[in-house]
């Protein structure tokens, strides 16, 4: 196996038992860890707290001691670097004193030798120079009685300990006295003091060192962890629980471990190499105008391009053929590689198209590349499409590859059989003339007179016919209609007065006809017969100005000519309009 870092992991041993009696006698809960932080904890079924005299539970943690009474003035830190660490505090005040109780596995036996070891300091409210606390056994989780009477058996007094944590093994042997006690006092009588959690004075920092990146070759196998740390709580993201795992697929692979005074985790990413490889690793396209890289890969690979580079990545600038012979610490490949050139589509449905009744159509935006992707605006994703039958539209495509979008349009036209041009006969006024309009269809057109206008006079009554063909020749329609001319009257309604006073009432004068009438002309007189006004055009009206002044109030003559049809008799018509400016 070939590695490019060194893998392992420290993990300090923990032990299941920090403080051991011979015989498996143990303390049961020897890691503090049942009863909560505070002063005068509570009895449980493992650890005693004395209901006279009640020891307190305390924790340090940042920096700081908590859980004690009031005063107790503890700052020295605990013997081990922990997160958190548990502690019992024993205070004497006023000659009593606070003891606590541990359970052990089985009653003690008469003439059988044990040993179990404390570490503990003088320190705290009520500590003298030295701690010297006193070991007592007892049948049940009571020391003393609520008066005062000792329900125990003294073993022995424990060594003493300075203002420094000392760590001291008290050896005895089991007596009548203290046959079948499954009880174990620690008792504070002379001094205050503190004991350190049994179990945490096992337990160390855990160190884990995995590098970030490991590499092995396909086929190998590669251990991660430390085969020394039996005892630790371990856990991988793979599930196992073991101090070392094996590892044969690339991947994250990641430990979280723990004791009972740290926990910790760490990652490594290991990556297994097969045969050295190109990227891309097939034949690949380059678009116009584009530049792309090549790269090995490889576990410490060396390469050598057809052109003598030695450098990881190839910078392609034009098509070609370009290979590279890549070694590595898992072998040797010679790869060779085609690159082609292509561009954004260019798209081509065809010209704008006319098309008959029913004449089908398609349109085809193929492109010669498995990869292209097809939008219509119909909604359509194939390269053809069929029109719609005898539905003018515009046609548009979108034509996807990987160098881009192109785009284009096609307009189809159905030319239709047209629907009746003439909808009725026709009646016109005499003299007035008419114009038949074939405008709205579109083609080449011919009238009776042969006259190829799309738009045709009636000059005189009687029957009238076109025919139009169709410019795409899908058709030749023909219409024939029938003008009959009538006398037609034409009154004409002349105004007494007006006010141009910009009101919006009655502000001009003019003549209100209902027919448009031919050879118009109105004048307008003053009282001494002077035209100060004409009016050529019917639709025209007079303001009651003259060059943009406005003429006086009074009354003013008017002359009318005109006639009702063309050529027909002139009618006159003569009269007086009133001006009022007000």
């Amino acid at each position: 196996m070939r590695l490019r870092s060194l893998v392992h992991i420290t993990l300090s041993a923990i032990f299941s038992m920090a403080s051991t009696l011979t015989f498996s006698q143990v303390i049961v809960d020897q890691c503090l860890f049942t009863t909560s932080v505070g002063p005068g904890f509570e009895t449980t079924a493992d650890i005693a707290n004395e209901p006279v005299a009640g020891a307190d539970m305390v924790a340090y943690t940042n920096g700081v001691w908590t859980g004690g009474a009031g005063g107790a003035g503890l700052s020295i830190a605990p013997p081990v670097e922990c997160t958190y660490v548990k502690a019992v505090f024993l205070r004497v005040t006023g000659g009593n004193g606070e003891g606590v109780g541990f359970r052990i596995g089985n009653g003690l036996n008469i003439g059988v030798p044990y040993s179990i070891e404390f570490t503990y300091v003088s320190h705290g409210a009520g500590s003298g120079p030295t701690f010297q606390p006193r070991l007592y056994s007892s049948n049940s989780p009571v020391l003393f009685n609520e008066e005062g009477e000792l329900q125990g058996t003294l073993i022995n007094n424990m060594p003493e300990a300075g203002n420094t944590w000392e760590t001291n093994t008290i050896n005895f042997t089991g007596t009548n006295a203290n046959a079948g006690h499954n009880y174990l006092w620690v008792y504070a009588n002379t001094s205050s003091g503190m004991v350190m959690n049994p179990c945490q004075m096992d337990s160390g920092p855990i160190e884990i060192d995995l590098p970030p990146v490991i590499e092995a070759c396909e086929g190998e196998t590669v251990e991660i962890g430390d085969p020394d740390a039996q005892g630790a709580t371990i856990l991988w993201n793979t599930g196992a629980t073991t101090p070392t795992i094996n590892v044969t697929e690339s991947g994250l692979y990641s430990v979280n471990a723990s004791n009972v005074c740290n926990s910790i985790s760490d990652a490594t990413t290991i990556t297994f190499y097969s045969d050295p490889e190109l990227l891309p690793a097939t034949d690949t396209v380059m678009c116009l105008g584009s530049t792309f890289e090549l790269e090995t890969i490889g576990f410490n690979e060396e390469n050598l391009w057809f052109d003598g580079s030695t450098d990881s990545t190839y910078t392609v600038t034009e098509p070609g053929i370009y290979s590279v012979t890549i070694t590595d610490d898992c072998g040797a490949s010679f790869i060779e590689i085609e690159v082609t050139l292509d561009s954004i589509p260019a798209v081509d449905l065809g010209a704008d198209t006319a098309l008959c009744y029913n004449e089908p159509l398609s349109l085809n935006a193929f492109l010669d590349d498995p990869e292209a992707e097809y939008l219509w605006n119909t909604g359509a994703e194939t390269p053809q499409i069929d029109v719609v039958l005898n539905e003018s539209f515009t046609y548009a495509v979108d034509v996807t590859n990987i160098c881009g979008t192109g785009t284009d349009s096609r307009f189809v036209e159905y030319s239709l059989y047209p629907d009746d041009l003439f909808d009725n006969d026709y009646e016109i006024c005499f003299g007035i003339p008419f114009i038949l309009d074939a405008s709205i269809i579109e083609g080449d057109y011919e009238w009776k007179n042969g006259s190829s206008d799309s738009q045709f006079q009636v000059p005189s009554p009687g029957f009238y016919w076109v025919t139009i063909e169709d410019d795409d020749d899908c058709w030749v329609y023909s219409d024939t209609t029938v003008v009959n001319v009538v006398t037609c009257a034409c009154p004409v309604w002349l105004p007494n007065s007006f006010t141009p006073n910009n009101d919006g009432n009655n502000d001009v004068f003019a003549p209100v006809f209902e027919c448009a009438p031919y050879d118009y002309k109105l004048d307008i007189y003053d009282r001494w017969g002077r035209i100060v006004y004409t009016l050529l055009d019917p639709s025209e009206t007079w303001n009651g100005k003259v060059g943009g002044e406005p003429l006086r109030d009074g009354i003013y003559t008017f002359q009318l000519f005109y006639r009702e049809v063309y050529d027909g008799i002139p009618i006159i018509k003569a009269g007086h309009i009133a001006l009022l400016n007000y």
